[in-house]
């Protein structure tokens, strides 16, 4: 084991101790298993998911289908989800247990800009403009999605849900559209697009009524059920080349495949001041205190002094 992952798994036991951190209501539905290689996989959404699934895909021998979240065609390659699984919890502690994690701010951010910027989930624009009382908002975003957008995700993945199988194409047409539309609000002149302290906000009120968050932003502990399953090996998306060339070596005889990280327009810091610039500090603790447990459990730096340097 590398010294990269003892500190890591060190942080992450301590951690579990202090806090008694204990997700035994088994919410970890981003967990899957293969028995024949007695791996446990955590895969969260926003933090490498897509990419780590299409290594299994490649490392059984099979082309990743366009879309590949589906729990039967994973079924098919050997992999399951924990909770359709029937062998002893304890037969399942002495798999390998791997999970994949994110900063949490980062992560938020690209949830935000994929959902809510780039076009690609109609369910979100419907639930967040609802939740926001945009009507009218929400009402010509409808318009345009409906007649523009909801055809090609029909086509694409036949629920008009979704949008996950957008080509990269379609999705810009769509970002650069709505990025540069601007509708006005009823008795208001604000830009009709949700920003993304808008997005905090219902973060934060969801999280302070303990209603459920998406999973595209709910706290990656939870995902994994972290600390009711203690985890062999914690990949950090910041170093993904790093983290699963070792893996790679370590459980896959090297042989698995994983896809080429996109070219950062920006630096992940550089992204965090671009959005939360203008989030007064008390929202910024609130939002800390939603995703506490991901900073403490995996050794992330809140940014807080950089982002408030006066205080």
């Amino acid at each position: 084991m590398t010294e990269v992952q003892i500190k890591r798994l060190s942080v992450f036991d301590q951690v579990c101790r202090e806090y008694e951190v204990n997700n035994d209501n088994i919410r970890g539905t981003r967990i899957y298993i293969s028995h024949d290689d007695q791996h446990l996989y955590c895969t969260i959404p926003k933090a490498g998911c897509t990419n780590f699934k299409k290594m299994l895909y490649n490392y059984h021998g099979v082309e990743p289908p366009g879309w590949v979240h589906h729990n039967k065609q994973l079924l098919e390659i050997g992999i399951e989800t924990y909770h359709h699984n029937d062998k002893p919890i304890k037969t399942i502690q002495s798999y390998y247990k791997v999970a994949f994690v994110r900063h949490p701010w980062t992560r938020l951010i690209s949830a935000y800009r994929d959902k809510f910027l780039g076009g690609r989930g109609y369910v979100y624009y419907k639930r967040l403009y609802k939740i926001l009382g945009w009507d009218q908002c929400y009402r010509l975003n409808e318009r345009y999605i409906r007649k523009n957008i909801l055809p090609l995700m029909e086509e694409e993945d036949g629920d008009g849900h979704d949008g996950s199988g957008w080509s990269s194409e379609e999705s810009s047409t769509f970002s650069s559209t709505t990025e540069t539309t601007s509708y006005s609000r009823s008795q208001t002149d604000r830009h009709c697009l949700a920003q993304f302290s808008d997005f905090v906000d219902h973060i934060i009120a969801s999280h302070l009524d303990n209603k459920t968050l998406d999973r595209h932003w709910s706290p990656q502990y939870q995902a994994c059920n972290m600390c009711y399953f203690k985890y062999d090996f914690i990949g950090k998306l910041e170093y993904i080349q790093q983290d699963f060339a070792y893996l790679n070596k370590l459980i896959f005889d090297g042989k698995a495949m994983f896809g080429e990280p996109r070219t950062k327009v920006q630096s992940d810091e550089e992204m965090v001041r671009e959005h939360f610039q203008h989030l007064p500090e008390p929202v910024f603790l609130d939002l800390f205190d939603v995703y506490k447990m991901d900073f403490l459990l995996f050794g992330y730096d809140t940014m807080y002094d950089q982002l408030y340097p006066e205080t």
